[in-house]
């Protein structure tokens, strides 16, 4: 609440922003939603090597997917339980750091069709190592994100911040 209420008297005393880093910040906002939903997915579809269509939000309907063979129905229940397994471990971590599937998973999604995300260097974003800290990510979120967005957008650094900690990967790769 103290972040908030300082950035409410910051806003009232600061010029407004600088649209081309308000855009520069949604970009960045989006990969970091994309990146995010990326490593859930590959956190527990280790056997996939391409997501095409999974999203967080639709996980559980791809693991009853990929587990029912489409030909006889059967199901792999090794499989299936491999993945449930993987899906609530990791979720588990994630709610540590305030992270709520049921909200969450459509939020990245949310955000990843509403900001877009970083496609090239021509994006406007020259040198993505200066995003590799999340605490000069937590400030630009501050600054540049509508209030009413900013904690979840905060969640969802942390847990990318996790996840590449865990890795020992970039936030961004």
């Amino acid at each position: 609440m103290k972040i908030i209420e300082d950035r409410k008297q910051k806003m009232d005393s600061c010029p407004p922003l600088d649209f081309e880093k308000v855009k520069k910040c949604q970009r960045i906002v989006g990969e970091m939603a994309f990146q995010l939903d990326r490593r859930i997915l590959c956190a527990i579809f280790l056997e996939q090597h391409r997501l095409y269509g999974y999203q967080v939000a639709n996980i559980e309907e791809k693991i009853l997917q990929v587990t029912t063979c489409p030909l006889t129905g059967k199901v792999d229940e090794n499989l299936r339980s491999d993945l449930y397994q993987r899906y609530n471990q990791t979720m588990s971590h994630l709610k540590k750091l305030g992270y709520n599937p049921a909200v969450h998973g459509y939020f990245t999604e949310y955000l990843v069709y509403t900001y877009g995300i970083i496609k090239d260097r021509q994006a406007g974003i020259d040198d993505l190592s200066s995003f590799n800290d999340p605490e000069y990510l937590s400030k630009m979120v501050l600054e540049c994100m509508p209030c009413d967005k900013t904690n979840d957008i905060l969640i969802i650094l942390k847990c990318l911040a996790y996840f590449a900690k865990e890795n020992g990967t970039c936030l961004f790769i």
